[in-house]
């Protein structure tokens, strides 16, 4: 079942202020609002009673109970309870110096944690022959995914893959138009709703191209234009700390894919990396 905390992150741009005062305030009051009723929530809220379902329906929640026990499975057992039990804030903004220190790191492990345990090896298994059988590679990502992307076309380049990439969003657009059946896009989207990205994504599958996608939500638009999705967990809201777990967990996914291939054909990408290694030295 999907994360509510997560649910209301992704959805926080899109709802109507009523339902924003009510979604600010579960993610703010989640422990309280658990023992909670619908009334006592609209009024902590300072919204109405409606606004409460109206907001239910908005999430695909069939009902406000069903929030509640969505809202509890994450305070329990989710990463905040994780976090909680060490001592470690949820807010960033008002931890001291040690704390915040002690919750990057904390979250950062439980991040890779997280990744070992839901990554799919099938489909990492999939995705390596897939690159290594393509007779071009080409990475996406914009904003904070884009550092993700270059990261992917840094590794697949240093064992001889042919692996594209641009910075800038439009040059890879126009690159997404002119891919070709045979070639591969990987796209990286740490919401999988990245407009851009779904966009570029949507092209590239009407072309005929092999998208794989790299993300954090098996229900974002992303998926629905992916060949092979691999999922790498969102550990902490998507406007907390840059996503930089999240982004921590989508590197070593991709050491998974750079380890997996070279495993295929040791030789072969063995000596590329041992060209590439002498040409640095």
């Amino acid at each position: 079942m999907d994360s509510l905390l997560f649910l209301l992150e992704l959805k926080l741009e899109d709802l109507p202020e009523s339902e924003l005062k009510i979604a600010n305030y579960i993610l703010k009051q989640k422990t309280n609002v658990i023992h909670q009723s619908v009334m006592e929530v609209a009024k902590g809220a300072g919204a109405s009673t409606s606004a409460v379902i109206r907001l239910c329906k908005s999430l695909d929640i069939p009902s406000f109970q069903e929030l509640k026990i969505m809202l509890a499975r994450d305070v329990f057992i989710g990463t905040s309870a994780r976090n909680e039990d060490k001592g470690v804030p949820d807010d960033p903004a008002s931890a001291t110096t040690k704390e915040l220190i002690q919750q990057t790191s904390i979250s950062s492990i439980e991040s890779i944690k997280d990744l070992a345990k839901m990554v799919s090896i099938e489909h990492c298994i999939e995705a390596s022959k897939l690159l290594i059988d393509t007779v071009f590679i080409h990475a996406f990502g914009i904003g904070l995914s884009n550092g993700i992307a270059f990261d992917f076309a840094h590794k697949m380049q240093r064992i001889g893959l042919l692996c594209g990439y641009s910075q800038e969003t439009q040059m890879q657009m126009i690159t997404a138009c002119n891919l070709k059946p045979g070639m591969v896009g990987v796209v990286v989207s740490h919401s999988g709703n990245t407009k851009e990205m779904v966009r570029a994504a949507k092209i590239m599958k009407q072309n005929g191209v092999k998208v794989i996608s790299i993300t954090g939500n098996p229900h974002g638009d992303l998926v629905l234009f992916s060949d092979i999705v691999l999922l790498a967990p969102l550990s902490e809201p998507l406007k907390r700390q840059g996503a930089s777990s999240s982004r921590i967990s989508q590197l070593v996914l991709i050491d998974m894919l750079f380890s997996l291939i070279i495993e295929h054909r040791p030789e072969t990408y063995g000596e590329y990396l041992a060209k590439t290694s002498k040409a640095f030295n």
